[in-house]
């Protein structure tokens, strides 16, 4: 895990296109042609990022996402979340920079 490096914006927004076209490929994979998702960044923490699930069904947004998991700027590591706020610290899931092909991060 790289944990030399402050997360960008970009870092933040390729870690969620990356997360988004996983999760669609597995609905694809499925043969799922009604559910989609999308996950973007929440902005606001001087310290985590949250990073939001979108649920996509038919083409419409039923509510207004959930907390996935919490991206920490100063090293982009990833923390699963402790409810809508913040992270639970108990201990890292990963990093923006090094995510394996088979995770699906976060929760």
């Amino acid at each position: 895990m790289n944990t030399a490096t402050q997360a960008t914006s970009q870092d933040i927004q390729r870690f969620c296109q990356m997360m988004t076209d996983r999760a669609n490929e597995s609905y694809a994979q499925r043969g799922d042609n009604v559910n989609r998702a999308r996950f973007e960044p929440s902005p606001g923490g001087k310290k985590y990022v949250r990073i939001v699930h979108i649920s996509i069904i038919h083409g419409h947004e039923p509510g207004g996402g959930s907390a996935h998991c919490f991206v920490k700027i100063e090293d982009g590591t990833l923390w699963k979340p402790d409810g809508w706020k913040g992270p639970a610290k108990n201990f890292p899931r990963g990093s923006v920079f090094d995510v394996p092909e088979h995770e699906n991060t976060g929760r």
